[in-house]
């Protein structure tokens, strides 16, 4: 009788080997609870920077505390990376604002378009050189702040159709040291393009007479 228990049992064996694998299957296999994705919406205020790049932005007479020169393209380059994204001294930056970037002399073009990506913008920012060439050299004013209030009316559109960023208000920040020389519209014709959109424009003289008047108070005044 126990020699035909042990036959038996041996045929045991492997259906409990088997049932073993499948408990272990069946362990791995646990219930699993799938990732959660949550919405969150944000509000900011959609900025575009409007940068004079013409040749007298070249002249070095803003004159640092040490004594030292620094041209006017240089310093505007610095207080527009420290508007943006701080500078560790009080300002807190534009973390949650859309920030692009528009640089012109006698024609315009689009270095940033409007984005959080603010890392990206302040590259474009140090990419931006002064014109080699005369027939580049000016100062179009009024087409500059056309192209923004363009750039800046199509974000816009494209924001009420999202729900994860909601733009609360639109501005443009023209960064310059002189007055319109050329271009096809006048700077006022933008400004009233700007107008008709609900678009602020904030005008910032790039040059030392108002170094402390203008681009200090845009500072203080970020919200």
């Amino acid at each position: 009788a126990q020699r035909v228990w042990s036959i038996r049992g041996r045929l045991l064996i492997p259906v409990l080997r088997c049932a073993a694998v499948a408990m272990l299957v069946l362990c791995l296999a646990r219930p699993q609870k799938a990732d959660e994705q949550t919405r969150v919406q944000t509000e900011g205020i959609a900025i575009q920077l409007v940068v004079d790049r013409s040749s007298s932005m070249a002249q070095e007479d803003f004159i640092l505390p040490d004594g030292s020169a620094r041209s006017r393209f240089s310093t505007v380059k610095e207080v527009v990376k420290s508007f943006v994204e701080g500078d560790g001294r009080g300002l807190a930056g534009r973390p949650n604002d859309l920030v692009g970037l528009i640089a012109f002399a006698r024609y315009s073009d689009t270095e940033c378009p409007l984005t959080h990506d603010h890392k990206h913008l302040t590259r474009a920012v140090d990419r931006v050189e002064l014109p080699t060439t005369r027939d580049e050299d000016g100062t179009a004013i009024g087409d500059a702040l056309l192209l923004a209030v363009e750039r800046i009316r199509n974000i816009g559109r494209k924001s009420k159709k999202s729900d994860d960023f909601q733009v609360t208000s639109r501005l443009i920040i023209l960064l310059t040291d002189g007055e319109q020389n050329c271009g096809k519209y006048e700077p006022i014709q933008s400004a009233e393009a700007a107008a008709a959109l609900g678009v602020k424009v904030y005008t910032i003289g790039a040059a030392p007479d108002f170094q402390d008047r203008q681009i200090n108070s845009l500072f203080t005044q970020q919200r």
